[in-house]
Order: C-alpha cells, then sequence, then structure tokens
C-alpha cells in the first residue's frame, strides 16, 4: 500500500503562544539580544534502530503516484542540502529502483509569541516564527517510514511590545529574511540517524 505521505511540503505559517523559555542559563543575556538562534534537534525514539546495512538512498518522490518534485529555490536549496549532508554521512544517491532507503522532507513555520523580562531585555514580549524541518527515510518496500528527525529554530523576529526601555506598548515590526540554517539543520538532524549496532 503506497504511503500517504506528501513529498516536500511546507505549511503555511500558524500562530500559537508559548511560556517564556530560557535558551541557556549562563549565556541568558547574550541569548535573548541575539534572539535564541540555537537549533533544537529531536528524532521519533519508536524509529531509531536503523539497519546497519544501509547504504544507499532516493527520494520518495521518484516512486509516488504523483511525482511533486520541488521547483521553487526553497525546496531546492532544501533537498540539496539534504544530498550534501547524506553523502558527508556515506550515503550514495541511488537509482529509484533499488535504494535501501527513500528520503523525503517537510517544512513547518508558526508564529510564537514569548514574554521576556523587561528589566533585562528592554522589551515585555518579542512575536517571532519558528521554523521547522523535518526529514524521513521510508522503507523501499512497505514505504513506511523507518526514521524521522526535525530541526527547530527560530527564522526572524516579527514584533516587540514596549518594557522599561521603550514607551512603546504597541508592537514594533521587526521583520527580515527567514534565517532557516539549512546546512547546520540538515547535518544536525542527521547525525540523530543512526545505525543499529
Amino acid at each position: 500500500m503506497l504511503h500517504s505521505h506528501l513529498s516536500h511540503r511546507s505549511r503555511p505559517a500558524t500562530k500559537r503562544t508559548s511560556p517564556s523559555r530560557l535558551c541557556l542559563a549562563a549565556l541568558g543575556l547574550v541569548l535573548a539580544v541575539a534572539g535564541c538562534k540555537e537549533i533544537r534537534v529531536r528524532s521519533d525514539p519508536a524509529l531509531e534502530a536503523l539497519p546497519a546495512s544501509l547504504e544507499s538512498y532516493a527520494w520518495l518522490d521518484t516512486v509516488l503516484a504523483a511525482p511533486t518534485t520541488p521547483s521553487d529555490e526553497f525546496q531546492l536549496e532544501v533537498r540539496a542540502a539534504i544530498d550534501r549532508g547524506l553523502a558527508n554521512a556515506g550515503y550514495e544517491h541511488s537509482a529509484p529502483g533499488a535504494p535501501d532507503f527513500f528520503v523525503d522532507f517537510e517544512t513547518d513555520v508558526v508564529v510564537e509569541e514569548r514574554a521576556k523580562d523587561p528589566y533585562f531585555a528592554g522589551v515585555r514580549s518579542e512575536t517571532y516564527e519558528l521554523g521547522t524541518l523535518t526529514i524521513e527515510w521510508f522503507d523501499p518496500k512497505t514505504l513506511e517510514p523507518m526514521w524521522s528527525g526535525s530541526g527547530s529554530s527560530k527564522l526572524r523576529s516579527l514584533a516587540t511590545s514596549g518594557g522599561t526601555l521603550s514607551s512603546a506598548d504597541t508592537p514594533v515590526p521587526n521583520e527580515g529574511d527567514r534565517d532557516w540554517q539549512i546546512e547546520k539543520k540538515v547535518a544536525a538532524i542527521l547525525a540523530k540517524a543512526r545505525p543499529r549496532e
């Protein structure tokens, strides 16, 4: 049965509110100013035991009934970074008919609001975009997931509300280009894909 996963999906930004987070206790002030650009990586514990014999891969879209090969620049950039990351990890890009696993990815953007201590950060709260890249490996026979890992980081600040260092009580736009840190995300995610001993 063909797996229902859609290749190279990019979800529209959604909004959610989260409680205040501490970046790193020792570097709290520095990271607060820098915008907490660390990448949080996680993998599915139920899918972590990978066979040690995996050597080659192909893209999942090559075997889907309705291929969805990426066409926009960002999706192509992500795909190329994953190709490089897998090559660096020792995996060979093979023909679609005979890989040890298929690979696919998904991107997701949510809008979060984080409260800050105005005495230290100079603002009461920050609204920002959090971007997540998820990479999945699939069994070539069943097309069921073999492994899944994801990395999340702040893409850009959208607005801040005033604190003790600012008299503004309304959000101040602070938009810029989204910083996906694609190469770092891919490397950090694939580092979690450990073959079974």
